[in-house]
């Protein structure tokens, strides 16, 4: 069976939303972590998300590499009933500075706050007040994705 897949302009659209990304990596004893992060996908294909320094997504990254990323969401029916549309990525990532990098963080966080850099920056400060933070950066090596949604 084959899902009716996502265009190309909705997976930039989606990609642009203000929803979590959830990132799969994989614990020293071979079960999967899950971890919901706020993300921004880069001009050259890859994902940026940031995170604390001692994290188990981080610890897990440094022991290896690989790991999967899902965005997904859902586009509302008048009956209720939520189709969903998203992609589901393969590939490597690496753990990257600067840390406690506020500009940075603030521009990430700025689409989760309607645009208001000022918000996102005291955001980015707040996290950076519970402990060092870096960036993880996701290279996808293939894909698959859907689109359920009508017309």
């Amino acid at each position: 069976m084959q899902t009716p897949p996502i265009s190309a302009e909705a997976r930039s659209d989606l990609l642009q939303q203000p929803v979590t990304a959830v990132l799969a990596t994989k614990n020293a004893d071979e079960t999967i972590r899950m971890t919901p992060l706020a993300f921004e996908a880069q001009d050259d294909g890859t994902i940026k998300f940031n995170t604390f320094e001692n994290s188990a997504a981080v610890k897990n990254l440094r022991r290896d590499s690989q790991c999967s990323v899902l965005v997904d969401a859902n586009a509302p029916w008048p009956d209720g009933v939520d189709p969903g549309y998203g992609v589901h990525y393969w590939g490597t990532a690496t753990v990257e500075g600067p840390n406690n990098d506020l500009p940075g963080m603030g521009g990430m966080y700025a689409r989760y706050v309607d645009g208001n850099e000022d918000k996102a920056r005291a955001y980015a400060e707040v996290l950076v007040s519970y402990g060092d933070r870096v960036y993880i950066k996701f290279t996808p090596d293939r894909d698959v994705n859907w689109d359920f949604r009508m017309g």
